[in-house]
C-alpha cells in the first residue's frame, strides 16, 4: 500500500481521515521507527570517536540491530495495513439470514486472528528495541544520551518504567522526552510515565556501592510519613524529588506553614547534589 513511502503530512493526513487503514497498530509501528532511528543516530554520533574506542566493536553490533528492528518497524507498517482491511471489510457483511450470520462469523475469526497477529509482532518488536535504546544510552555518546533514554540509562530503571506503564508509553515518553529536549524542555519523559518512576532512587554503584542492585520506591503516603516524622521527633519534613533542572515536593508534614513556591525555592539548586556529591538527607534551617 505504501504508506512509509508517503511523506509525514500525507501519512497524518490518511491517518487523521475516515480511511480504515492506517490505523493506531501502522501509527504505532511508525513511532516504533522513529525511537529506534533515535537510538542509532546515538550509535552514529558514537562510532569514531577515540573516547568511545573501547565499546566502538559493541556499539557498531548494536547499530546492526537497530537497523533490522527499524526496517521491521516499517514493514509492520504496511503489514498491519494488510491484515486489518479484510477485517473492515468483515464487519460490513451481511447478517440477515442465518446462513450469513453463519459465514460471517466464519470469516471474522479468520481475519480477527490475523489482525490481531501484526500488533502483538510490533508490542514484541518495542520490547527488543527499547533493550537496544538501553544499550546505546549506557555506551554511547553522552552529547546525545538523550535520544537514546531521555535520563533512563540504567536497565533496571527502565525495566521498572516498562512494568509500571508498558512498553508502548515508556517508548512515547522517549521519543517525546527527546524531541522536547531539543527545544530546551526538560523532564517531558518523566512527566508521561509519571511520579512512581521518576521518583525511583537507587542503582547508584558509581556512587554508593550499597545501591547498585536494588532501588526505592517512593512512599506511598508521603505526607503521612512526613507527619509521622513530625509526630515522634518534632522535625517539620518534606520529601522531594529534585536534580540539577527540576525540583518537584512529594510529600510534606501538615505543620509546615510555608507555601510550595517557598518550599520549592530553598531547593532550587538542588543541595542535595548530583553523581558523587550525591545526598539523601538536607537539613534547611533560617538564617538569623
Amino acid at each position: 500500500m505504501g504508506f512509509t513511502q508517503n511523506t509525514c503530512e500525507e501519512f497524518v493526513e490518511v491517518l487523521a481521515s475516515k480511511a480504515p487503514v492506517p490505523g493506531g497498530g501502522g501509527a504505532s509501528a511508525l513511532v516504533g521507527a522513529v525511537g529506534m532511528a533515535l537510538g542509532n543516530m546515538v550509535g552514529s554520533l558514537t562510532v569514531g570517536k577515540k573516547k568511545y574506542a573501547d565499546v566502538e566493536e559493541d556499539i557498531i553490533a548494536l547499530k546492526a540491530k537497530a537497523d533490522a528492528l527499524q526496517a521491521d518497524f516499517l514493514r509492520l507498517v504496511e503489514k498491519d495495513a494488510e491484515v486489518f482491511e479484510p477485517l473492515a471489510k468483515a464487519y460490513g457483511m451481511p447478517r440477515e439470514t442465518e446462513e450469513e450470520k453463519a459465514e460471517k462469523a466464519r470469516v471474522m475469526a479468520i481475519v480477527l486472528k490475523d489482525a490481531c497477529s501484526v500488533p502483538m509482532e510490533i508490542m514484541e518488536k518495542c520490547c527488543e528495541a527499547i533493550e537496544v535504546i538501553v544499550e546505546f544510552a549506557a555506551k554511547g555518546s553522552t552529547l546525545a544520551i538523550s535520544d537514546a533514554g531521555v535520563g533512563v540509562d540504567n536497565p533496571y530503571k527502565m525495566q521498572f518504567a516498562i512494568d509500571i506503564n508498558g512498553p508502548w508509553k515508556v517508548l512515547w515518553a522517549a521519543i517525546a522526552g527527546g524531541f522536547c529536549k531539543i527545544f530546551g524542555k526538560h523532564g517531558v519523559f518523566y512527566e508521561i510515565v509519571g511520579k512512581e518512576v521518576s521518583g525511583l532512587d537507587g542503582f547508584y554503584g558509581d556512587v554508593f556501592s550499597d545501591y547498585s542492585e536494588f532501588g526505592i520506591k517512593i512512599p506511598q503516603n508521603p505526607n503521612g510519613v512526613c507527619n509521622e516524622i513530625y509526630e515522634k521527633t518534632g522535625v517539620k519534613s518534606m520529601i522531594v524529588d529534585a536534580n540539577d533542572f527540576n525540583q518537584e515536593i512529594l510529600g510534606k508534614a501538615d505543620a509546615i506553614t510555608e507555601s510550595e513556591e517557598e518550599l520549592i525555592g530553598m531547593i532550587k539548586d538542588n543541595p542535595c547534589g548530583q553523581a558523587k556529591t550525591l545526598t539523601p538527607m538536607v537539613l534547611i534551617r533560617k538564617v538569623k
